[in-house]
């Protein structure tokens, strides 16, 4: 399992910083919410304290050898001689003509089940791909599957002192069903339960919006002095509904939209927001 840290500095008091949730967007699937995804990597261009993470299946990755491949489900931009020829190319190119330009505010990204399945099947590592189209010179956002992120804030006013706030976040693409809001929250509880010492655990993968808070008692600095914590427990929703494959399988209409953390560090508070659709 892999750990990327991340470093940032800050001059004023009390000021939040923003981090968007980015993850079953579906690229090439006719209903991808491309155009919320546009708008979320402009937020990221122009805001200056905004970051976001990948949690995974940033495209659809379903080429004409896949038996789950179905030319209905493909976007209109998708039927040019060029885009079928390579579908995963197309999408990869599509992404990261829209993402590319937010690669500063990227903190971390996971491999979601479409990218592991395309290599399985056809080995086309489109995870490292995006990864490539996303770098940063000395930076690492490779998680894989799922992995640890700390992001470390550090005062520049404080620079001699050495003063800073560390958040640890555990991400995971997810794994599994979740065709009931009781499977997706067993989903999440049980990754909550895998880790220690961490702030935050999101997973995707479900589609299904979700949020919980797991208070733990730990142990403080100083001698009996005991403290309380909370974990914010995620399932993000998808940018990308209504697919075909989930008709068949007689699941549930779900809301498209994504997740946001505002996060101060003088205070060390999280506050989560979930911005919904109509799919």
């Amino acid at each position: 399992m892999r750990h990327v840290i991340r470093h940032t500095r800050y001059d004023a008091r009390s000021e939040s910083f923003t981090l968007i949730l980015v993850g079953d967007v579906h690229l090439g699937n006719r209903h991808c919410d491309e155009k919320t995804l546009k708008a979320l990597a402009a937020r990221l261009v122009d805001e200056p304290n905004t970051y976001w993470v990948g949690l995974g299946d940033y495209c659809e990755f379903i080429d004409m050898h896949d038996s789950r491949f179905d030319p209905e489900e493909l976007a209109v931009w998708m039927f040019g001689a060029t885009e079928l020829s390579d579908i995963a190319k197309a999408e990869v190119e599509r992404f990261l003509s829209i993402m590319g330009p937010t690669r500063e505010k990227c903190l971390a990204l996971c491999s979601g089940n479409h990218e592991e399945k395309i290599l399985q099947h056809s080995e086309h590592d489109v995870y490292s791909t995006i990864l490539d189209g996303l770098s940063v010179q000395g930076q690492e956002h490779r998680l894989d599957h799922r992995g640890f992120l700390s992001w470390r804030f550090g005062q520049s006013s404080d620079a001699k002192r050495g003063g800073s706030t560390t958040f640890h976040f555990f991400l995971s693409h997810g794994s599994g069903g979740g065709g009931t809001p009781g499977a997706t929250a067993n989903r999440v509880d049980r990754l909550a339960a895998q880790v220690d010492g961490v702030d935050v655990v999101v997973s995707g993968h479900t589609h299904r919006a979700q949020y919980m808070a797991r208070s733990v008692w730990r142990p403080g600095f100083r001698r009996g002095l005991v403290h309380r914590d909370v974990v914010h427990c995620i399932s993000i929703p998808a940018l990308c509904s209504d697919m075909q494959y989930a008709e068949r399988k007689d699941m549930a209409a779900l809301p498209t939209g994504w997740t946001e953390l505002e996060i101060t560090p003088d205070s060390r508070t999280i506050k989560v927001s979930t911005n919904l659709s109509g799919g």
